[in-house]
Order: structure tokens, then C-alpha cells, then sequence
């Protein structure tokens, strides 16, 4: 692999070398060595500005941001070694996401953006011991617990980004960066809307936070929207009156900050300056009813444990197992009922809408393909910059 450096205005070779050198305005690293990365040799000519026995971490790709818009990414050689691609699925038999790594990097240039305002944020107050967890050891501690949701938006979209304690390594490779979840964003805009959940998460919303919008964020194998064979969640903007639409939904996700990113265009939400939101999870299940996994009074295997007998007798255990916002009565059902959602988290009309600085997306992803060689622990080689 290479590493890159850059010229200045004045036609002097500069070092990006991360930890130590001033990056220019628009210019951002992507993929880095370790710590420990080491110039070995030069391809001849010699090297311009790094020299050999140089050591920290080095960058082997980065990208720069045009005036017109445009953004540039560029690559010292192959960034693995052998003439292997970004989209290298394995390395001298380590396992690589590369073509997850190919996406991260377009989403990044896709939501770059100079200003993006913050709509709202909210941690969770409940965490996850509503249920107990299944008892594979797929399920890990922190997997159904949320920790945190924020909405951003910029000139043309809007980016929701939800924190869960442990996202859970994607162990069935779902194509969205995740396996284990299936979250749920309910959006109130107005008055009237829809009081009942998604399909198959056995909760309802109160009359004043009906919803004109859902979003379902799924790990995004094909749904029974798509197939009606299949029991997978579906990946998808909902309208009120129970409509779809799945291919204005941009999902990612990072284990390595344990989030998930999800962009939808403005144009298909409207203004959400003062929308109420409520953030639900619930375990993904194939195999599940619309693609919920189910719950029971005893945990098994593929089921969560703990519910009230008769909850399940009737039919009104939820299977959303977290929220935000709520403490733990939220999901309580009561009166013979499904529990009833009746807390939203929103900007009131006088706050102040908060501006700066760069896109959750941006920093997220660039953290994510920064790390990925040192995660991996592959010695980084060089040829000249």
C-alpha cells in the first residue's frame, strides 16, 4: 500500500500524517494505518516527504471537499496490500468489509455538508431490563438497550441517528450493518395521524402524538413489503394510512460507536422543526411475525423472557423492548390493552435551532474507515507517496 501526502500552494510536499500534521480546510483522512505504521522502502523514485523508518499512523486514503461540490478520494496504491481493492472481502484470510467500507466511504460524500442543524436530542432513560434476553449467545449484553437519538437535518435531508449500548458485530451480516434490532421512529407533525404501531410491535400511541410518519430501520434483507413469503421487518418510510415507500430510506451503522445513521429526504417528510418523535426497539426476527422476535414468560433461545403470563395470553405483551423517551411503566399494558405511548421528545417553538460544524454521518463514517486497518491489526508497508 501507499500513503498519501499533499502540495501546498507554494508547491511544497506536506505530510497528513494523522496526530501530527495541520489537515487543509476541506481535506479529511479516511483510512489510516496503527500507531505503529512504519515506511519501510520506496519504489523509486525516493519519497518526497515521508522518509523511510518513519513511523505513526499514515494515512492511505484520503478525500478533499471542492468549492463546486465535488468531492475527491485518493488512494496510495492499494490500500491493503497485493493489489487488493477497497472492496476486499478478505485479506491473507482475515476477514474485511469491504464492500461496507465502499458504501461508508459514498455516504460520507453524499452528507457532507458546512452547516447542519440539530432538531433535537435525548438519551434513554429506561435501559433494557424491561425483558430478558433471549439465550443464544448472539445476544449480548447492550444489543435492545438505547442510549441515545438525535435528528439533524441539512439542505436536503434529514440524518436521525440512534445510539444503542452494544450494536452486537452484525453476526448474520445484515446488509444495513447490524443483525439483532429493529428499530422504530414514530414523527407526530400534527393533529389526527395514526395511534397504532407498526405492524407486529404491540403498542399504540396516544391520540395527542399520532403520527403522520414512521420510519422502520431494519437490517434490510428482503420484507414481506417486497416478498409476501418473507417475515423480515422491512427497511421503510410509512405514511399514515399504512403505505410504504423503501427506497427513500439510507441506512449505516457502525459497531465501532455502537449507532446507527439513517438519511431521508426532506422532500418526503416535510418540516420536522417542531415534530414530536418517539424512538422504539425491538428485536429483529426472520422467522418472526413481521419480522418481530417474539417474547414470552420465560426467556428461550430466539425469545425474550419475562413477560406477564397473561399479557401473552392475551395477546398484549409488547414487543418493543426499549423506548425513548419513557421509563420502564411506559410499556406496561394496562386495562386489558396493548401499552399506549404518550411521551415525545421535540423542540419547543422557542428554542433556538443550534448550527455547525460537520454531519453526524461525516465524523461517524470518517471514525469508522479511519479504524478499520487498525482493528484488523494489519502491518502497513508503503511505496512512495
Amino acid at each position: 500500500p501507499g500513503v498519501v501526502a499533499y502540495v501546498d500552494d507554494n508547491g511544497n510536499w506536506k505530510s497528513l500524517k494523522l496526530g501530527e500534521a495541520t489537515y487543509p480546510e476541506n481535506v479529511y483522512p479516511l483510512l489510516a494505518t496503527t500507531a505503529n505504521g512504519t515506511i519501510v522502502n520506496h519504489n523509486d523514485p525516493e519519497g518526497n516527504i515521508y522518509e523511510v523508518g518513519d513511523t505513526g499512523r499514515f494515512p492511505i486514503a484520503a478525500a478533499e471537499k471542492l468549492d463546486t461540490g465535488s468531492v475527491v478520494i485518493v488512494s496510495g496504491a492499494s490500500p491493503y496490500g497485493d493489489y487488493m481493492p477497497f472492496i476486499a472481502t478478505e485479506y491473507h484470510g482475515v476477514a474485511l468489509d469491504g464492500p461496507r467500507f465502499v458504501e461508508n466511504v459514498l455516504t460520507w460524500s453524499l452528507v457532507e455538508v458546512e452547516v447542519l442543524n440539530v432538531i433535537i436530542t435525548a438519551e434513554d432513560e429506561m435501559g433494557d431490563e424491561f425483558y430478558q434476553y433471549p439465550t443464544n449467545e448472539v445476544f449480548v449484553d447492550g444489543v435492545f438497550d438505547l442510549t441515545s437519538f438525535a435528528v439533524f437535518n441539512d439542505e436536503t435531508n434529514y440524518i436521525f441517528k440512534i445510539g444503542v449500548r452494544e450494536l452486537g458485530d452484525n453476526p448474520w451480516s445484515g446488509p444495513n450493518g447490524f443483525s439483532l434490532q429493529y428499530f422504530t421512529i414514530y414523527i407526530n407533525t400534527e393533529s389526527g395521524g395514526n395511534t397504532s404501531g407498526v405492524p407486529g410491535s404491540h403498542i399504540n400511541i396516544s391520540d395527542d402524538l399520532a403520527w403522520e410518519y414512521a420510519i422502520t430501520i431494519t437490517p434490510g434483507w428482503e420484507s414481506y413489503i417486497e416478498n409476501p413469503d418473507s417475515k423480515n421487518g422491512p427497511t421503510a418510510l410509512w405514511l399514515a394510512d399504512g403505505t410504504t415507500k423503501t427506497d427513500v430510506v439510507q441506512v449505516s451503522a457502525s459497531d465501532l460507536s455502537d449507532t446507527v445513521l439513517v438519511i431521508v429526504p426532506k422532500s418526503e417528510l416535510g418540516d420536522l422543526t417542531y415534530a414530536k418523535f418517539i424512538v422504539t426497539l425491538g428485536g429483529h426476527d426472520g422467522f418472526g411475525v413481521y419480522g418481530y422476535r417474539p417474547v414470552s414468560t420465560e426467556a428461550e433461545e430466539w425469545k425474550f423472557g419475562g413477560a406477564n403470563a397473561d399479557w401473552v395470553i392475551k395477546e398484549i405483551a409488547p414487543y418493543v423492548v426499549d423506548v425513548i423517551p419513557g421509563g420502564k411503566d411506559t410499556l406496561t399494558p394496562s386495562e386489558d390493552k396493548m401499552p399506549v405511548l404518550s411521551e415525545g421528545v421535540g423542540k419547543a417553538p422557542s428554542q433556538p435551532t443550534t448550527g455547525g460544524g460537520l454531519s453526524p454521518a461525516l465524523i461517524a463514517t470518517s471514525i469508522i474507515v479511519v479504524i478499520i486497518v487498525a482493528g484488523i491489526g494489519v502491518y502497513m508497508a508503503t511505496r512512495k507517496e
